[in-house]
């Protein structure tokens, strides 16, 4: 089985399964595996990083020896994933996301802007990975299995000046209240607000197919581009006065 993962989601695995091999050696064999996996449990700093690390094992052992074989079953089956509530981020409103660019400033104002009206993944903006063509914004996600994805351009956006961790320091000094992934939440709430189609909505966020109401609706999103592109447009009023430059 081939699986396609994004370059931060491999070094994240890496990352995790060195973790979980911190006390082998080289006589250590996989058929450690599970046992390690469970040592880790216990030792791990939070539910979410041995969450990860369990994934990691998993994968490793499913490229190495397989599904089938007892070890992998081991750590899928004996070591259960632990339970932990993600933090819930919701979106802000157009006007509050106004202000927060205006009072960011060019660069990280225009990037926060950027994201509010393409509704990209802080991952998939910032890996700049993405490009602009006519009126729409192509997308080359690989989270999900419709990341790749078409939106419109509603609004002039910018390439990204900063990574992640100064972009959110930044951010965060003039609104300590939200996050990068804020301005996709604040996108997909923007896009309800407007009226576009719940099937269209989930196709810009790139959200896979969940039900048959997207099977039956299934559609070339490049139909509706104009219409929910001015639909947008419409919502959202004019450019914040600091970033009306952007070209």
């Amino acid at each position: 089985e081939t699986v396609d993962l994004r370059p931060t989601t491999i070094a994240g695995y890496r990352g995790a399964l060195n973790l979980i091999l911190e006390p082998a050696n080289e006589l250590t064999t996989v058929d450690a595996l599970p046992g390690l996996v469970v040592g880790y449990k216990e030792r791990a700093n939070g539910a979410r990083i041995f969450n990860l690390a369990r994934a990691a094992a998993l994968s490793f052992a499913r490229h190495t020896i397989g599904k089938r074989d007892e070890v992998y079953k081991a750590v899928r089956d004996d070591v259960q994933p632990r339970r932990y509530r993600p933090k819930q981020t919701t979106g802000v409103s157009v006007e509050r996301a106004r202000e927060i660019a205006e009072a960011a400033g060019p660069i990280i104002g225009r990037m926060w802007w950027s994201m509010c009206v393409t509704g990209m993944r802080p991952s998939e903006y910032l890996s700049g990975d993405w490009e602009v063509e006519g009126i729409r914004v192509l997308i080359h996600g690989t989270k999900t299995g419709g990341a790749e994805r078409v939106v419109p351009l509603v609004q002039p956006i910018v390439t990204p000046v900063f990574l992640y961790k100064k972009f959110r320091a930044d951010l965060r000094t003039v609104a300590p209240d939200v996050t990068p992934r804020t301005a996709r939440k604040s996108y997909a709430a923007w896009m309800e607000q407007a009226q576009i189609p719940r099937t269209r909505r989930r196709r810009y966020l790139g959200h896979k197919r969940r039900d048959v109401t997207d099977i039956y609706e299934d559609f070339p999103v490049e139909t509706f581009l104009e219409t929910d592109r001015i639909a947008l447009r419409k919502y959202l009023g004019k450019v914040p006065g600091a970033l009306r430059k952007v070209g």
